[in-house]
């Protein structure tokens, strides 16, 4: 985790996106999001996601929402990013190019 110049935190994510994975990253995420103004997700890390993970994404938006907290994410892999415009949620997320 780290501090961007304005002042929001920038977490990293790593690894897959799947089923497996989702629940335990859903949960730190959450709490991130409570605890802080503001937050970045960089997915430059990420290695490989199904819908699991649209999802995932698509529910940290709408958690952030629901308690007033501004998210983004930056560095979607190609990947994620072909899968996310597939199913037609690209307008749901507030992706940073």
């Amino acid at each position: 985790m780290t501090i961007s110049q304005d002042n929001k935190i920038v977490v990293s994510i790593s690894g897959e996106l799947g089923f497996a994975t989702v629940p335990k990253l859903s949960k730190s995420n959450r709490k991130l999001i409570l605890e802080n103004k503001g937050i970045t997700f960089d997915l430059s890390r990420v290695t490989f996601s199904d819908n699991t993970g649209v999802a995932f994404l698509i529910a940290l938006v709408s958690f952030s929402k629901s308690v007033q907290k501004d998210i983004s994410f930056i560095n979607v892999p190609a990947q994620l990013f072909a899968l996310i415009e597939a199913v037609g949620v690209k307008e749901l997320l507030p992706i940073l190019r």
